[in-house]
This record gives C-alpha cells, structure tokens and sequence, in this order.
C-alpha cells in the first residue's frame, strides 16, 4: 500500500481565526473610537457612499464603520486561510494582499468625490487602521513555526507506521508427538566389556 506524502504544511486553523478575530475587533474598536472623536472633538460630519459605486451619500454613524471592519476582517480572514491551503508561503502572499487592497481603498477614499481635505483624511484613517490592524495579525498567524513542522512531522510518521503496521497471526504451538517423548526417556542399557581394550598377552584360542 502506498502512502500519500505531505505537500506542505499548514499553520493551524484556530490561530489564523483567532489572530483574525482579534485583529478585527481591534480595528473594529478603534475605527469606531475615531468617528467619535471627529464628531464630538473635532466637529467633522463625514459622508460615505449608501453603497458601493453609489452616488447617494449618507451621513457616517456607528454602525456604518463597525460593519464595514467586520466584513473586512471576515474577507480577510477567510481569504488567509484559502492562502494557507492553495498556496506556498501563504504569509507573504497575505501581506501582499492585504496591504495592496488596502492601499487600494485608502486611494478610494482620498479620491471621494464631494468631500473636502479634512474629510478624505478621516475616512482615509478609517482604512489605514483597518489594514494595519487585520493584515499584519493575520500574516502572523499564517507564519510556519518550528512547532508546526514538529506536529506536522509526527503526525506524518504515525500516518506512515498505521499503513506499513505488520499483520501477527497467530500460530498454535507445535506439540511434540507421543513416540518422540518415549523415546527421550528410555534407558540405553550398554555393556561395559565391549568397550574394554585387549591385553597384548591374550590371544584367541
């Protein structure tokens, strides 16, 4: 039987959904804590789109920010780990993502129409936490630690002795058979005048 080798190894997946639930709640917390303070610290209403691509604006509330940075730690989780599955050194390759979407909607935001310079700089920040929040502690959990190779390598061997484990029968024990026993215990009665040497002075008569 053969044995299917490991093709590479893969960070576990409670860590990259920890580190992206983590990184999420993070950036979720300080997204919101920022939008407060440009409405009751520095006055500034912002206006984002009712939708993607549309041109209808709506004033920014709470709810607002805090479901657009959990659906991009939800992306960006759930992108990781397709990455660690499809991919070979999937923690850069999550680096490059992540950092050029984000870089992609920092642009959207600084290019917003109707919006002036105070106000692309605070929609523009939103981004800037988002990304730098979600992307570095997902690409974190993605690396390949020395303990994964270990894990990665014992649980290969074991796989490996469960398929070449030797098949023991069980074999009855052979018997020794009744005339074979007698035989061991009989007695050799030899007489010891055969065995004697001659004397030269004998001779035969």
């Amino acid at each position: 039987m053969t044995t299917k080798l490991v093709k590479q190894v893969t960070p576990p997946l409670r860590r990259v959904l920890t580190n992206g639930f983590v990184g999420t709640l993070v950036a979720a917390v300080l997204n919101a804590g920022w939008l407060w303070l440009n409405q009751h610290k520095f006055h500034v209403m912002l206006s984002i789109p009712k939708s993607m691509g549309s041109d209808t604006y709506v004033q920014a509330e709470q709810w607002h920010i805090v479901l657009a940075t959990v659906l991009a730690g939800l992306f960006g989780t759930l992108g990781s780990l397709a990455l660690a599955k499809l991919v070979i050194a999937p923690r850069i390759w999550c680096l490059v993502v992540g950092f050029g979407s984000g870089l992609a909607s920092l642009y959207g935001a600084l290019t917003l129409p109707n919006q002036t310079l105070t106000q692309h700089l605070s929609l523009a920040t939103f981004h800037a936490i988002s990304t730098f929040s979600i992307v570095p502690s997902l690409a974190w959990a993605l690396e390949i630690r020395h303990h994964d190779l270990v894990q990665a390598d014992i649980k290969f061997h074991q796989h490996v002795d469960a398929q070449h484990e030797p098949q023991l029968k069980t074999v009855d024990p052979v018997m020794p058979s009744s005339g074979a026993t007698d035989s061991l215990n009989e007695t050799l009665v030899v007489d010891p005048s055969d065995y004697l040497p001659t004397e030269p002075g004998d001779t035969a008569s």
